[in-house]
């Protein structure tokens, strides 16, 4: 597998990719292909280059980040500060994934998403689980985020509305903000400088 990730205004190379077959991977932000000669001459000719032993930078969520968001957020009902913005660690599989926390998409709607307001549209309780639907609706637009917990956990029901809010915030912010923290922290290796304003200016909307 060719894993590329490629400059939001680079839209010609966007589309060869496209073109040639590669799919976009909204969880990694990167573009996905199949590891054949004619991928690695297109790349060549591009100028891009696989991900290969790089960063996995997940910026919407992955089941690792969806831990460590769980996590953040049971810590943040029992009133510990939480203020981890950015995670940056080795999964399992000797992976390193970077990706915004909850903390770090709040902070980011605070900026760049006015008018936040959350409506709960659904629950629904089963014996093994509890699943959300919320509705994120801002000045910029709505989208919705679903989410479930297993019903045993003790904050299942907070964490589940949390989850399905963070999922919707993420699909509201805009994909070369998102990309820009990232690259800002990557730089830096300090999440919240990564996520001030004026170190994203250029990549709003």
């Amino acid at each position: 597998m060719l894993r590329v990730r490629v400059r939001y205004e680079d839209a010609e190379s966007r589309a060869e990719l496209k073109r040639a077959g590669f799919r976009w991977n909204p969880q990694l932000k990167l573009w996905d292909g199949e590891d054949t000669p004619e991928h690695r001459e297109l790349l060549d000719r591009l100028g891009l280059k696989s991900e290969g032993g790089s960063p996995a930078v997940a910026a919407r969520s992955s089941d690792d980040i969806d831990r460590r968001d769980e996590e953040q957020m049971r810590r943040e009902l029992m009133n510990e500060v939480m203020g981890e913005y950015i995670y940056d660690f080795v999964n399992k599989e000797g992976r390193r994934i970077v990706g915004v926390s909850w903390a770090g998409a709040k902070r980011l709607a605070r900026t760049h998403l006015p008018g936040l307001d959350v409506e709960l549209i659904r629950v629904d309780h089963a014996e093994d689980w509890i699943g959300v639907v919320v509705k994120v609706k801002t000045d910029k637009g709505s989208a919705l985020g679903a989410a479930q917990m297993p019903a045993q956990n003790r904050f299942a029901y907070p964490i589940a509305v949390n989850k399905a809010q963070r999922n919707a915030i993420m699909n509201l912010l805009d994909e070369a903000l998102i990309t820009k923290a990232i690259e800002r922290y990557l730089e830096s290796r300090d999440p919240q400088k990564a996520l001030e304003p004026s170190a994203l200016e250029f990549a709003a909307p």
